[in-house]
């Protein structure tokens, strides 16, 4: 018995130590983006995610439901529908595509203390499934305020690169793969 204790005892003891260097953080954060490259419009934006803080790097993972609102390179406005038809395969005749996209997404975040103002840098790579389907990778830098408690506001600048494997809509109103990126401002209340 005494030879399972003292295993059972290190392990606590070691846990309890590690857990001492981390703790729990959340984040949620609302933005605005506009869209450049193949795809051109905007997206508004919300997202959490949830993980450790190891000392000033923050490692987690993360959710979000984006709305796009892309314009339609192929649109003509003086096209008409053929009798009949429904408008499906007849993209000239929409001046705009809107739609809801889920990122998943792991983040990064450099968070420096001991200010109540500091600089916050912010990474994030993952999939997103919906209207926008593919990868994607983002970098943000903004400025970071503390409030009370564990609660801080940051308003960061950020870019987003995305790639589409056969989601784009061309000119010729034909699907091929493509890339885009968001430029835009996100608000962020970190618990």
């Amino acid at each position: 018995m005494k030879n399972r204790v003292l295993p059972i005892i290190i392990l606590l003891f070691a846990g309890l130590t590690a857990s001492a260097q981390r703790s729990y953080k959340g984040f949620v954060e609302g933005g605005y983006g506009y869209l450049s490259g193949d795809k051109t419009g905007s997206v508004y934006q919300l997202s959490t995610s949830h993980g450790m803080l190891f000392h000033r790097i923050f490692l987690g993972a993360g959710l979000g439901l984006d709305y796009y609102s892309v314009s339609n390179p192929g649109y003509n406005p003086d096209y008409v529908l053929p009798d009949g038809h429904d408008g499906f395969g007849h993209f000239e005749h929409v001046r705009r595509f809107n739609g809801a996209a889920v990122p998943v997404f792991i983040n990064i975040k450099t968070l420096w203390d001991g200010k109540n103002v500091s600089p916050i840098i912010d990474l994030k790579t993952g999939l997103t499934i919906g209207f926008a389907l593919g990868l994607f990778g983002e970098i943000g830098t903004g400025c970071r305020i503390k409030l009370e408690d564990k609660s801080e506001v940051s308003v960061n600048a950020f870019y987003k690169l995305a790639y589409e494997p056969n989601s784009i809509v061309t000119d010729d109103s034909t699907y091929t793969e493509g890339s885009f990126s968001i430029f835009g401002l996100k608000m962020i209340f970190g618990f």
